[in-house]
């Protein structure tokens, strides 16, 4: 059968430019290996197409990284991919059917001496049926009230934190953040949207009082038209991995046990929204969910749980 051509439809304009996945790809070819498991497994065209589209997500995902060669992603960089879409909300199913196929999409390169090592059998797979983590209200206070916020470095923490569950932001669009986006007045994000349009991010009091404290610091230290706004001490932008170092940081000193992240802050917010009557489309706005589907994930995960008191 001729597989020239066969990718997921949402990567057409990618592939036709001559962008995307190439670069990272030059090492191995997704169609010989579609090839070989229509051969040797014969596999169906409809499962091929899957394939097809999980891997091109993956390498467009890793292009946009800046990851050159297969042997950059690593176990650290498929779980950063497996946080960002558990972020967006997509379902345990869909999450553990793409692993699996970069699993097996990497055993392949392996067998063939490409890969020295199978980064994502280290991964471990999302349980299909596992409902939607949740931290509860008391514990979302015990981290946010962790943070000193009386020196530069406290106030930093606090305020990051706060916005991470006051907005329902991601991590990576909370590492791009500068000061000019956030417009303390109303008490909101202005940020790009889809087809050039602005997108509102709204959040709250606690929130505004932690920025206010934390961009006035900042200010004594660094300043500048397009200032980062969340900086290591060196005034160099917080990476992705640095604010997740930050996350589980205050968990642990607040005495949360649980495996806190970013994604989980961000998931808590859609569920105490939803438990305390916010309206579902709202919800998914302030997500920025693509599909109602990721909105009533959140919404199932909140049935039946007792309502904390507000956060103090």
């Amino acid at each position: 059968m001729f597989l020239r051509g066969l990718f997921c439809a949402s990567m057409e304009d990618a592939a036709a430019t001559g962008t995307g996945k190439e670069e990272v790809l030059k090492e191995g070819s997704i169609e010989e290996y579609l090839l070989y498991l229509q051969d040797e497994k014969n596999s169906a065209l409809s499962t091929l197409q899957g394939y097809r589209c999980d891997l091109d997500q993956l390498f467009l995902w890793a292009e946009k990284k800046g990851l050159r060669s297969l042997r950059d992603i690593s176990s650290e960089v498929l779980e950063a991919w497996k946080e960002e879409m558990e972020e967006e909300g997509r379902a345990p199913r869909t999450i553990k059917r793409k692993l699996t196929t970069v699993r097996g999409y990497f055993s392949w390169l392996q067998e063939k001496g490409i890969l020295r090592i199978n980064s994502a059998l280290e991964l471990k797979l999302p349980d299909e049926e596992e409902r939607v983590r949740v931290l509860s209200l008391e514990e979302i206070s015990a981290i946010l009230n962790d943070p000193d916020p009386s020196d530069w470095q406290g106030a930093r923490d606090k305020a990051l934190l706060e916005l991470l569950y006051g907005s329902g932001l991601k991590t990576s669009q909370i590492v791009s953040l500068r000061v000019k986006d956030i417009d303390l007045q109303v008490s909101c994000i202005i940020m790009p949207g889809p087809a050039g349009q602005e997108r509102i991010v709204p959040f709250g009091e606690r929130a505004r009082k932690a920025l206010l404290r934390y961009i006035s610091l900042m200010r004594m230290r660094f300043s500048g038209p397009d200032q980062i706004l969340f900086i290591s001490r060196d005034g160099e932008a917080l990476s992705r991995q640095s604010i997740w170092k930050i996350v589980k940081k205050h968990a642990e000193a607040a005495g949360v046990k649980k495996n806190v992240s970013p994604g989980l802050l961000r998931s808590s917010l859609a569920v105490h929204l939803l438990e305390y009557g916010a309206d579902p489309e709202s919800v998914r706005d302030i997500m920025g969910h693509t599909s109602s589907a990721s909105t009533r994930r959140y919404d199932l995960a909140g049935k039946g749980r007792r309502r904390g008191p507000a956060i103090k």
